[in-house]
């Protein structure tokens, strides 16, 4: 028995910073463009892909609709421009498995149209249009980052204990047009002392576990990101960014995508990444710096995976280190060498029922 097919009018827009309207607006220019063209589109099914980067093809209404198309399930999949579908490299397989499967794809706003001789080299070159165009805008950001950078204003990124401020808020209205205003970079002073308590804390022997226990008992703020909370692997890179003593470096890394979207980060090439001093911003002196990084690389040491060992699987129990008992770390074994072990009334048993003195 085979499924229903349906009409999809799919739309899409990009950023939470844009208007929720835009999807709603795409609907009406879609839905008056098929019945310019004859199509009933009465009973579409409608799709919104709200906040989602079109880059991305493992989102989750892209991948319903990949779903339906390996059901069978579409017979007119509908949208006003190709880039609100998807802007990555394999839209044309995409539209290609749509075509084959039964389907009818139509982009109301550029006149593609798949029962139409010739809607591969369209759709293709729409493809590359869109793909290149956003990799293109992608150079273009960051070549204006650079410039702010070197000019010692704010790029975003602020790692904690820091802000970003206005230099002229007169021009920050929101009915301003024009370029936008400019922003320096200052010390916020509430998170600056949560992040030297988090080093002195360190120097005094304590775990990255038991620091980031001691920030959530003590409800130290997390930061502007409205998401963000307190993991060891944000402590760990407290301890480890330079930028606390001054040293700011950018473009360090890009980003690289793949066909579906998925991101990760890749050094740049020599000469294209900027270091340079702020003592202004300095918030760790100098020599707690200096005693966080040799206790990290003797961190490292102990728990670090070493060449031709398992991903997981430290060198030295961390209750060696971190003993959580009066005695731990001070009493051991006269035979084995061993520090003693706790175990539970029915282990004991067990062990006692295995050695025959039971």
């Amino acid at each position: 028995m085979s499924l229903p097919r349906h009409d999809v009018i799919c739309t899409r827009f990009s950023s939470d910073l844009q208007d929720p309207k835009s999807c709603a607006d795409q609907e009406r220019e879609v839905r008056a463009a098929l019945t310019r063209m004859g199509i009933d589109h009465s009973d579409a099914l409608v799709i919104h892909d709200e906040a989602e980067s079109g880059t991305k093809t493992f989102r989750d209404e892209f991948a319903r609709l990949v779903k339906m198309v390996e059901r069978k399930e579409i017979r007119i999949l509908a949208v006003d421009d190709q880039a609100r579908l998807s802007r990555a490299d394999n839209t044309f397989a995409f539209i290609t498995d749509l075509v084959y499967s039964g389907g009818r794809f139509i982009s109301t706003g550029e006149g593609i149209d798949s029962t139409q001789q010739g809607w591969e080299l369209r759709v293709k070159v729409m493809e590359l249009h869109n793909s290149t165009t956003i990799r293109e805008l992608g150079r273009r950001v960051r070549r204006g980052q650079l410039g702010r950078v070197l000019a010692g204003l704010s790029a975003g990124d602020l790692p904690y204990g820091y802000e970003a401020y206005f230099i002229h808020p007169e021009k920050a209205s929101a009915d301003r047009r024009g370029p936008k205003p400019e922003k320096a970079i200052r010390i916020n002073e509430v998170e600056a002392k949560w992040v030297r308590w988090i080093f002195d804390r360190f120097l005094d022997g304590w775990s990255i576990g038991a620091i980031v226990r001691g920030l959530i008992e003590q409800k130290a703020p997390t930061g502007r990101r409205r998401k963000s909370k307190w993991t060891a692997r944000r402590v760990r890179k407290i301890l480890d960014n330079a930028k606390y003593i001054g040293i700011w470096q950018w473009g360090k890394t890009t980003t690289l995508r793949n066909s579906t979207g998925k991101k990760r980060q890749q050094p740049t090439p020599a000469g294209q990444g900027v270091t340079h001093e702020r003592p202004d911003l300095r918030i760790v002196e100098q020599n707690v710096w200096d005693k966080a990084q040799q206790r990290l690389r003797e961190l490292k040491e102990l728990f670090g995976c070493k060449v031709g060992q398992k991903p997981r699987g430290p060198k030295v129990h961390h209750l060696q280190v971190y003993p959580c008992s009066l005695l731990g770390g001070l009493l051991f074994c006269g035979l084995c060498g061993r520090p003693p072990q706790r175990t539970s009334p029915l282990q004991n048993a067990t062990n006692s029922a295995t050695n025959g003195n039971l």
